[in-house]
């Protein structure tokens, strides 16, 4: 038997919404440098705080590239 197609629910909508609104800031991060990357780093953590539901759908490469900033503001 076939498996139906659900719709997806409103939060569901909501995270897809969050993540595509995000990931153009993640994959910016390259570009950065200094006091920018920095503040910009303080932004994507509230904005990812504020909408847990969209992490869930980060792939790998996302989160390398948030790895990879993260490494540049420590200095490591």
């Amino acid at each position: 038997m076939a498996e139906e197609l659900k719709e997806p629910t409103e939060a569901e909508l909501a995270a897809q919404q969050a993540y595509s609104d995000i990931l153009p800031r993640i994959k910016a991060l390259e570009a950065m440098g200094g006091e920018d990357l920095s503040k910009e780093m303080m932004l994507l953590k509230g904005a990812l705080m504020h909408n847990p539901e969209a992490c869930s759908l980060m792939l790998p490469q996302d989160m390398g590239m948030l790895v990879a900033a993260l490494r540049r503001v420590t200095g490591e």
